[in-house]
């Protein structure tokens, strides 16, 4: 993308044309042709021919984008950064190194994925990381600072502490009494989108979790637990479904990365046989219950070819999110280690898949996967070229999608009763932060613009994309080529 200047208003305020031939809209509609008007950063405009000028305004634009096919950039609500450290626990206190690389495979807009490992000098680091995540975050919400530093942290994943099976997770304290995981969550704060939990874990407590996550707006998503029982598993979702004064969409649970570190049986159901159903069976104990979200790595290593197929073909595209779960930067050599907990992890290519390029990071000296070091990109082109997946849908499940499962895809403001709640925390926690100059508590932190579509109020992120023969070919049979990514109209 163009880095853009400031206006003529002497306040910074920037106006910018965006035109193509067509765009991908929500639902995965195609407009075309397609133009839009980005005002500091954000879409004011957006329809298929461009605006009537009013009397007396000026026509003229600081900058102008022309494309043959615009699409919104891509979420990943899962990946846990690319480098910036040797340790992958300390990647999120050097940020930029992940932000200013995932543009170039299409990604906008993360969340950071963060692990917890156990001990008082642990828990320092978590803390040493919120604290860095938090200023980061911060950046992506002003419009004379976002995408300075390329992609946009929206916000935090966390994968754990309490999980029933790691997987390639550093073991924490896997069962976290509710009071310690309570003040956990008062530790991540409200930039916390979704926690990764184990169902057979909370059912103990009688997902008493569960709830908490629920009451402060965070989505539960259930994985790392491969023998949960059906009953854990149905008592869950019926959690989310019973409690109190929630909006529709906050009743539907998410699945962590489906069919990794969880269980698929004809017989002995785990949580990859709720992940593939449209809905439930007529049966009592489902009654009143939805079937969650889920996410999917898309890096043809963690879950078979044949198995994202049969995924594709039982779930519509509004429900499956694709994700990295990153660990490596893909431009790193194979063989290529660092540290995560303490563990040696590396970059490694599968044997049989070598000719195709299909790697993925693993504990060293075993085949436990430990992420991968796919791009969105790479997986926008999977989706067309092995799944034929419609160019709509591919792009929605990589973009409004994720954005929708996180909460990002709509601006929304916290209820008046919990930001006094927040802010009365901060302030018994962190008094002399909270205080600006003249000793008055600074106004709680507006909504931010949402991501995830080319629409009206959402920010100005996204990517042109070039094809041969796109003047006269169907946009499906195009072999889509990613121009420029542009982030807060940079």
């Amino acid at each position: 993308g163009m880095d853009v200047g400031e206006g003529e208003g002497g306040g910074g305020f920037n106006r910018g044309l965006v035109r193509a031939a067509a765009a991908v809209m929500p639902g995965g509609h195609i407009l075309a042709p397609f133009c839009a008007v980005v005002c500091d950063g954000v879409f004011t405009y957006v329809a298929d021919q461009q605006p009537p000028l009013e009397p007396g305004c000026d026509e003229r634009y600081d900058w102008t984008v022309d494309a043959e096919l615009i699409v919104p950039g891509f979420v990943d609500i899962h990946t846990h950064g690319l480098g910036g450290a040797s340790e992958v626990l300390e990647y999120w206190m050097s940020p930029e190194y992940t932000t200013t690389r995932v543009p170039a495979g299409g990604t906008t807009s993360l969340l950071a994925s963060v692990t917890f490992g156990a001990g008082a000098e642990a828990e320092a680091l978590t803390d040493r990381v919120v604290c860095a995540l938090q200023d980061t975050i911060s950046v992506g919400r002003s419009s004379e600072t976002r995408g300075t530093t390329g992609a946009v942290i929206a916000g935090i994943h966390a994968e754990g502490p309490v999980v029933a099976d790691l997987g390639g997770l550093v073991k924490g304290d896997n069962e976290m009494e509710v009071a310690d995981f309570n003040k956990l969550l008062d530790t991540l704060g409200p930039d916390l989108r979704v926690m990764t939990i184990g169902p057979s874990i909370d059912a103990r407590a009688g997902y008493a979790r569960i709830r908490a996550l629920l009451k402060r707006g965070v989505v539960p998503a259930l994985g790392h637990d491969k023998h949960v029982n059906e009953k854990d598993m149905a008592g869950a979702l019926r959690a989310a479904a019973e409690e109190d004064g929630l909006r529709p969409d906050q009743r539907r649970l998410h699945l962590t990365h489906i069919f990794n570190v969880q269980m698929f049986h004809h017989r002995d159901v785990g949580l990859a046989n709720i992940g593939v159903l449209p809905q439930f069976p007529a049966l009592p104990e489902y009654t009143g219950l939805v079937t969650p979200t889920v996410e999917v790595v898309g890096d043809l290593m963690h879950v078979h070819p044949l198995v994202l197929q049969m995924l594709l073909a039982t779930r519509r595209p509004e429900h499956i999110a694709f994700i990295t779960d990153a660990l490596m930067d893909p431009c790193v050599a194979c063989g290529t280690s660092v540290t995560y907990g303490g563990r040696a992890v590396e970059l490694g290519h599968e044997p049989s898949k070598a000719e195709d390029s299909r790697s993925f990071v693993a504990l060293k000296g075993t085949t436990t996967m430990a992420g991968s070091c796919v791009l969105q990109w790479d997986t926008f082109q999977s989706l067309r070229r092995l799944f034929r997946v419609p160019v709509g849908q591919a792009v929605m499940m990589l973009s409004e999608t994720p954005a929708r499962i996180a909460g990002l895809y709509t601006p929304h403001q916290e209820p008046a009763q919990q930001q006094q709640q927040q802010q009365q925390q901060q302030q018994q926690q962190h008094p002399p932060a909270r205080q600006s100059d003249t000793g008055a508590t600074p106004p709680p932190r507006r909504p931010c613009a949402g991501v995830g579509g080319l629409v009206v109020g959402h920010w100005a992120d996204f990517l042109c994309l070039t094809a041969p023969h796109s003047t006269t070919h169907p946009l499906d049979e195009c072999d889509w080529h990613l121009a420029h990514t542009y982030v807060g109209g940079r």
